[in-house]
């Protein structure tokens, strides 16, 4: 689509070449004019909510080409606040979703997105984990600017949580990304440490509370002795986990989560015996796991 044919189509009537002349728009910012821009400038008051929406998901970029000045935008700002308590559940996360960008602008103060968070809080505790997890990646930021207290994102964790386990990997790896700023702000705490140690059976997200351990022990959310149930992963049902934690016990010895206090778990799986066990066993005591006298008598057995 041309730049001409792309502005014609904003309001189209057709929601479909709509939605695509407002995605197609980024493509051209380079050559939007500003007199283009007034043009634009209209639809931020406009009554359809979509496109209303769509139209200020581009001011932080119009402000920062120049395009609007941020007086003009800010003479328009209730109509996006109403955004923020739009009954389409997707509306109103979008809104919230550009709600840190144009604070950081000036166009909206804390005290005006503060006043509406009541709204905020549905899209925390939505049934929907897409539209969840698309208001939790900007708590942090609402911490921090105050829009939002610690202690009203602690009330809500029990949303956040299931977030840690989503199918998406792209998304689930960006909750655990989250996971350590909401515990330096103490929103975790070791109230939810029986999920994390459950999350080590999950084929889902067992291998990422292995690198999460350090961070998860050293804030008090587990303790070193709860840390241990790492120890079942290598007698697991599913094959897969099982395989994959014997190919790491090195890197699990090196990071202190398995050591030689577990020595007696080892000779009882080699005692069994535990097929991995033995392939294991010249590692087990080159590591000092198990000790040459313990490694003597099983090779007697």
């Amino acid at each position: 689509m041309t730049k001409e044919e792309v502005l014609k189509s904003l309001d189209s009537e057709d929601a479909s070449k709509r939605r695509e002349a407002w995605f197609n728009l980024r493509t051209l910012l380079n050559l939007i004019t500003k007199d283009d821009a007034k043009e634009i400038l209209k639809f931020l008051t406009y009554q359809d909510e979509e496109t209303r929406y769509n139209a200020w998901s581009y001011v932080p970029m119009f402000l920062d080409k120049g395009l609007f000045t941020l007086d003009e935008v800010k003479e328009r700002k209730d109509y996006f606040l109403t955004l923020l308590e739009s009954k389409d559940e997707v509306i109103r996360s979008q809104a919230w979703d550009i709600v840190n960008d144009l604070l950081n602008k000036g166009v909206l103060t804390v005290n005006e997105v503060g006043e509406r968070k009541s709204f905020f809080f549905t899209l925390l505790e939505a049934k929907d984990e897409n539209i969840r997890f698309e208001a939790w990646k900007n708590v942090t930021g609402f911490i921090e600017k105050g829009v939002l207290t610690v202690k009203e994102v602690k009330d809500r964790i029990e949303y956040f949580l299931p977030l840690l386990e989503m199918e998406d990997v792209f998304k689930r790896d960006n909750m655990w990304s989250l996971l350590d700023t909401l515990i330096q702000k103490g929103v975790i705490d070791r109230e939810e440490s029986k999920l994390f140690i459950k999350m080590l059976g999950s084929n889902r997200t067992y291998r990422i509370v292995w690198y999460k351990m350090d961070l998860l022990i050293g804030k008090g959310i587990i303790t070193k002795e709860e840390a241990k149930e790492i120890l079942k992963l290598l007698e697991a049902e599913d094959e897969k986990i099982r395989d994959e934690t014997w190919n790491n016990l090195g890197i699990l010895v090196g990071r202190g989560l398995i050591g030689k206090e577990d020595s007696k778990f080892f000779i009882k799986l080699l005692s069994l015996p535990d097929e991995m066990a033995w392939e294991n066993f010249g590692s087990l005591v080159q590591m000092g796991i198990i000790t040459k006298e313990d490694a003597r008598e099983l090779i007697k057995l």
